[in-house]
């Protein structure tokens, strides 16, 4: 029992992390696309 919840926390740890790396890398790319997308409606 107690090592299937160390297999759960450990996978659950291991999304986590996915997921954190995810927002780090998804950041400067939305940062980009609003400068982008401001860039282009106030060059209407």
């Amino acid at each position: 029992m107690a090592h299937g919840l160390l297999h759960t926390f450990k996978e659950l740890g291991a999304s986590f992390m996915l997921i954190e790396i995810v927002e780090v890398a998804a950041f400067p790319v939305a940062t980009a696309a609003k400068i982008l997308l401001s860039e282009v409606l106030y060059g209407l």
